[in-house]
């Protein structure tokens, strides 16, 4: 099975120039051997896609990765259906040391460098 946790974590910004491993999002996806999530896998069990976000002057949000018409978005919530988006990001590679731009949603695009991807 594909199935991957891939630890993201706040990459360098005007507030945080070297980053910041404390501002974090675990992700379980299934990924290709490409790096891109397999969206049929996905499809297969969406539920087993699961986000952790871990902030350190905030509670830490569990949730899901849903796929959206042209972005994956981020809910937080024990059901997927009803949950809060609190962020999203467009399709893209997971790689070692990647940067993927995840936005909020106050529409704040924040880079978060792939620190870490393992095997589930």
């Amino acid at each position: 099975m594909p199935w991957r946790l891939v630890r993201l974590e706040h990459g360098p910004t005007r507030e945080f120039p070297l980053g910041s491993a404390a501002r974090a999002y675990l992700l379980r996806i299934p990924l290709q051997s490409n790096g891109r999530i397999d969206t049929d896998t996905h499809g297969l069990d969406p539920k087993r896609s699961t986000v952790r976000r871990y902030w350190p002057n905030e509670q830490d949000r569990s949730g899901y990765v849903v796929r959206g018409e042209a972005i994956w978005e981020l809910v937080s919530g024990s059901n997927p259906e009803e949950a809060e988006v609190i962020g999203w990001f467009e399709d893209c590679k997971f790689s070692a040391s990647a940067i993927i731009s995840i936005t909020e949603p106050e529409n704040k695009a924040i880079p978060f460098e792939v620190a870490d991807i393992r095997v589930d």
